[in-house]
């Protein structure tokens, strides 16, 4: 969501108001959450294998970050589902937005029931 591309290449990185030091596999999970799904919230296996293989080759995860990214996917839908409740339904009420943040919520569904699938192919 945060960034920009000129056809298929990346030419920004935007909207570094929550940006914090912290786990690195927040990052990683927020990009699975953010950037391997269909506007229909379908994960998209081949793009979230890619990134992690690409990922992995230049940073490579630890067993034990391996063995839990699939909570630092579920955070991250989850923070991003919290954040826009809060944002739409609390701060500022729009009720064409007061909703989004289900679609968190089913793009963590999705990765829970294709998490073997992509493991799978790693």
């Amino acid at each position: 969501d945060n960034t920009l591309f000129k056809g298929e290449q990346m030419v920004a990185i935007l909207d570094f108001e929550e940006g914090c030091y912290d786990t690195l596999l927040i990052d990683v999970g927020m990009a699975i959450i953010g950037c391997c799904y269909t506007p229909q919230h379908q994960l998209i296996l081949k793009a979230a294998s890619r990134f992690l293989e690409a990922y992995n080759a230049v940073r490579p995860l630890t067993k034990n970050e391996w063995e839990h990214l699939t909570c630092f996917v579920h955070y991250a839908a989850l923070s991003i589902a919290f954040w826009r409740f809060r944002q739409f339904n609390i701060r500022r009420p729009d009720a064409q937005r007061a909703n989004t943040y289900q679609e968190m919520i089913t793009r963590s569904a999705q990765f829970k029931r294709h998490q073997s699938d992509l493991y799978g192919q790693l």
